[in-house]
């Protein structure tokens, strides 16, 4: 589609074909059959038949079992050997489509007639007659071989670099019957569109992913789990959902357009964008949900307290393996073709991943037509250390995290998170992310109300009688005014320990953060306070 569409601003003519109960409806005489005229003999041979002749199953209801009731028809469900007899069952159908490259796209010289994996098929074409022919054949062999074809999901997408549907301009058949023309299919997991876009896919990845994070939320309870837990259950039960196919639509993502050692010089607007990405919204939405903040509370202070960077980081590596596994693969595979086509054509997915290697390895090399010589976990090293160093800039600009710069230098997992709960972990979190209820916050959002709107109300009750006068000097509810001077929380103040308490007056909010037993007990009183305030302002 790269090739033709984008590059030559030619139309590539496919239909993506579904079967009907494809394993399930395999003739079992005529998959024997197949298996000797390719050779296979002797007791290998007699085994399979054996196996085919003497196929049952029972149904099991209620308890208990019904008779035994033979199968006569299709490849064994759940065995090992099934995808493999399958192939072999329909590899007629690969040499009978490739006698008819009439008129059939080629990769690094290679022509393609159609994609085959298991029984997910697409036929190509440069024209729609080729197609048709196709079509023609497919229609036969299914009739000759007792397949059969599912019309209603079997479609025609014409490629074409505007994305225009061409439904009104080319009709095709499988025997009797006009196949339906689609914008969008699902192939192997993956979206494609009439454009050759991988938004569709990156869309369908996060509706994906959120079902899945939306099901591990409603199974687990993460008041009773451990930070670590949760984080474990995440990256086993969602993140593979998120990141499938990463090793050929990585190269689209913001991570890989907008992350670049160049990217420094405005490192805000570089943590926006990659922020904005499809999957880094659903990543971020899962650690806001695990520090207790909401939607809105910062992600430089919300990936800096967690310790999770951005998650595409993580497959950066398996991305590059894979094209360095694509570099060296077999001259007879199609691979290799592909490979090749993309590289000597400069094609998107060669060009974005070429791009970070030669701007994160040390080994990279700018000539387009060589191999760059690098290191995956190199890279990876690179671009991490490049966010972490796009983190610290963007964090020392930042307007709203200042009081969270005073205790926070480094980038990494907050030790609190693994020893406090999750009702004290959140009520923390929120303070130290600004992402709290304080006037301060609030007041943001109210700048016709000018400095009243940001002041202490309880400290300040009439302060609009006060506010015109010269020397007024409005007491701001800040978190330091909230943590140490305002005095509707003295007594809450007065039950922590006095260690602690001198931190907490003396400001020396470093030295609380790093002592688990300080931050526990800084936790719990801010709870407490939180809850006392929502009580005095009559807040849910």
């Amino acid at each position: 589609m790269d090739k033709y569409c984008k590059k030559s601003k030619k139309k590539l003519y496919t239909c993506f074909v579904d079967y009907r109960k494809a394993f399930d409806t395999v003739c079992r005489e005529a998959l024997l059959y197949k298996l000797s005229e390719l050779g296979v003999k002797g007791k290998y041979f007699a085994c399979l038949q054996h196996m085919y002749e003497n196929s049952s199953t029972k149904i099991k209801l209620i308890k208990k079992l019904s008779e035994k009731i033979d199968i006569l028809v299709g490849t064994e469900q759940g065995h090992v050997m099934s995808p493999e007899l399958f192939k072999i069952f329909i590899s007629d159908l690969t040499e009978l489509l490739n006698e008819e490259l009439q008129n059939c796209p080629e990769l690094n010289g290679y022509p393609i007639s159609h994609l085959l994996w298991a029984d997910d098929l697409v036929l190509l074409a440069l024209d729609a007659k080729t197609l048709q022919v196709m079509l023609n054949t497919l229609h036969k062999f299914c009739l000759d071989w007792g397949l059969e074809v599912n019309e209603d999901k079997t479609q025609i997408m014409i490629f074409n670099k505007a994305g225009r549907s061409q439904d009104k301009h080319y009709s095709f058949t499988l025997g009797e019957r006009t196949l339906a023309h689609t914008r969008t299919y699902c192939y192997l997991g993956m979206v494609f569109n009439l454009s050759g876009s991988w938004h569709p896919t990156m869309d369908d990845r996060r509706k994906k992913t959120l079902n899945a994070y939306f099901n591990m939320k409603k199974t687990v309870d993460h008041q009773h789990l451990s930070y670590k837990a949760i984080n474990t259950l995440y990256d086993t039960l969602v993140k593979p959902v998120l990141t499938y196919g990463c090793q050929v639509w990585l190269p689209s993502t913001n991570l890989a357009k907008h992350l670049t050692r160049s990217g420094l010089a405005n490192p805000t607007e570089v943590l926006k964008k990659i922020a904005a990405d499809g999957a880094e919204k659903t990543h971020l939405r899962y650690i806001k949900w695990t520090l207790g903040t909401h939607k809105k509370t910062s992600n430089i202070g919300s990936w800096g307290d967690s310790g999770r960077p951005p998650i595409l980081l993580s497959v950066i590596k398996q991305t590059l393996d894979y094209f360095k596994r694509a570099s060296e693969a077999d001259p007879t595979t199609l691979l290799h073709h592909t490979y090749q086509a993309q590289k000597n054509l400069q094609l998107d997915w060669y060009c974005g991943i070429t791009n970070m290697i030669n701007d994160f390895s040390d080994h990279g090399n700018n000539n387009p037509q060589a191999d760059p010589d690098f290191s995956g976990q190199e890279v990876l090293t690179n671009m991490l250390n490049t966010f972490l160093e796009t983190w610290k800039l963007a964090l020392a600009a930042s307007k709203k995290l200042s009081l969270y710069r005073s205790f926070k230098d480094d980038f990494g997992t907050e030790p609190f998170l693994h020893h406090v709960n999750q009702q004290h972990r959140s009520s923390l979190t929120k303070l130290r992310l600004s992402s709290h209820p304080l006037a301060i916050e609030t007041g943001r959002y109210s700048p016709q109300e000018g400095i009243s709107a940001r002041s202490c109300k309880i400290c300040a009750p009439n302060i609009n009688d006060l506010k015109h006068l010269p020397f007024f000097n409005p007491i701001i509810e800040d978190e330091l005014h909230f943590l140490v001077a305002c005095p509707v929380y003295h007594d809450l103040r007065s039950r922590i320990p006095e260690d602690t308490l001198s931190d907490l007056l003396q400001h020396n909010l470093r030295s609380i953060f790093t002592d688990n037993r300080k931050t526990k007990s800084v936790a719990i009183y801010i709870t407490a306070a939180l809850k006392r305030r929502r009580d005095l302002y009559n807040q849910p």
